[in-house]
């Protein structure tokens, strides 16, 4: 998901597309439900830094609710 903080419209599709890369990378846990979302530097952070974040928010303790 990208809000409006990310950007204008091309700036949120850009986001979303570089998020769902990222993912493609690390490749998402089997039997769980992750919910992505964009800030405001996601559009224009290096794609390895970004996979970095990706991977270090798949592998934290989940959240307890």
């Amino acid at each position: 998901m990208a809000g409006k903080r990310v950007g204008g419209a091309v700036r949120r599709n850009r986001a979303k597309r570089r998020l769902r890369a990222a993912l493609g990378e690390v490749g998402l846990p089997q039997g769980q439900d992750v919910i992505v979302i964009a800030g405001p530097s996601v559009p224009d952070v290096a794609f390895q830094k970004l996979v970095g974040w990706v991977e270090h928010g798949l592998h934290r303790e989940p959240a307890r609710g």
